[in-house]
C-alpha cells in the first residue's frame, strides 16, 4: 500500500504518536525516504523509527520532569543501553550458511533479513524476517509468533498455512502499535507460546513490522514472567542485543505487568 505525502499526518496520528514528542511533522527532507513523492509503508515506518530516535532525549527530558518515576527509568535504560554495530543485514548467519550452497547465503545477506537473537533461543525480527521460510529454517526457527498479524498498515499479513510448508508453529496477534492497545491482554497466551518453543528445545521468532515495539514487549513480558525480570532488566537485555523501543502506552503494561507480579 502506497501512501501519499499529504496523508501522513493522518496515518502517524492514527498510529498513535505523541505529538509532542515532535515525530508528527513531516522532515524537509522528506524526499530522502520517498520514491516519487510517495511513502511506501515500510518507508514511512524506516522515517518513524528514525525520528523516534531523535526523539529519545526529549522524551527522557520530558519523563525526568514527570512524578512517574518509574516510566523515567525504562527510557532512561532504553537511551542508555545500545547494542553492537551490525556490518551487513543478516551478518550473524554466515557461518550457517556457508554450510549451505552460495545462492541460499545469498538470498539471506541481500534478502532483507533483520532479526536478532535477544535471549538464548528467542529472535526479535521485522516482517522481512518472517516470510523469508528458507533462512527461518536454516537459523533453526520452530515457532513464529506475529504481534501484527493483519492486512491494515503496519501489520504482517501471514498466518498458520504460511508456514505449514515449512514446519513452524504459527501463533498470530491483531495488534496495533499505539499507547492506547491494550497489548498486555495477550500476554498469557503469546508468553506460553514462546516457552512452548523454549522448552521444547526449538527456537522462536517474535516478530511485528520492524522488530521495534510489540515483538520487544511480548518478549519482555516473557522474561519478566518466565525468568522473574524486573521491566527495566527485561528491557536492557534485549536492548543489549538489538536497538528497540517499544511506545511508552507498552511500557507502561509493561510496569503494570510487574506491580501486578509483585501483589503475588
Amino acid at each position: 500500500m502506497d501512501l501519499l505525502v499529504s496523508s501522513n499526518l493522518r496515518v502517524i496520528n492514527a498510529a498513535g504518536f505523541d505529538s509532542s514528542l515532535g515525530v508528527h511533522k513531516v522532515p524537509l527532507k522528506a524526499k530522502e525516504v520517498c520514491f516519487g513523492g510517495l511513502f511506501t509503508e515500510k518507508d514511512m515506518y524506516k522515517w518513524i523509527n528514525v525520528s523516534i530516535n531523535k526523539a529519545y532525549r526529549k522524551a527522557f527530558n520530558m519523563a525526568s520532569q514527570s512524578s512517574f518515576d518509574p516510566l523515567k527509568e525504562l527510557l532512561q535504560i532504553i537511551y542508555e543501553t545500545n547494542p553492537p554495530a551490525k556490518p551487513v543485514i543478516g551478518y550473524s548467519w554466515v557461518p550457517r550458511f556457508l554450510e549451505q550452497p552460495p545462492v541460499e547465503m545469498t538470498k539471506a545477506l541481500i534478502g532483507g533479513v533483520d532479526c536478532d537473537e535477544v535471549y538464548p533461543n528467542i529472535f526479535i525480527g521485522d516482517e522481512g524476517s518472517a516470510r523469508k521460510k528458507d533462512f527461518l529454517q536454516a537459523v533453526g526457527i520452530t515457532h513464529v509468533l506475529n504481534t501484527a498479524e493483519g492486512s491494515n498498515f503496519g501489520q504482517v499479513n501471514t498466518g498458520v498455512n504460511f508456514y505449514s510448508d515449512a514446519g513452524i508453529k504459527y501463533l498470530g496477534f491483531d495488534l496495533i502499535d499505539a499507547p492506547r492497545t491494550r497489548i498486555i491482554d495477550c500476554f498469557d497466551q503469546g508468553v506460553n507460546f514462546i516457552d512452548e518453543g523454549v522448552s521444547s528445545g526449538g527456537k522462536v521468532l517474535v516478530h511485528c513490522l520492524m522488530g521495534l515495539s510489540r515483538s520487544t514487549t511480548f518478549v519482555a513480558a516473557y522474561l519478566m514472567i518466565k525468568k522473574k525480570m524486573s521491566a527495566k532488566e527485561a528491557l536492557r537485555t534485549i536492548r543489549k542485543q538489538r536497538e528497540v523501543r517499544p511506545n511508552d502506552g507498552f511500557l507502561v503494561q509493561l510496569l503494570q505487568l510487574e506491580a501486578k507480579g509483585l501483589d503475588k
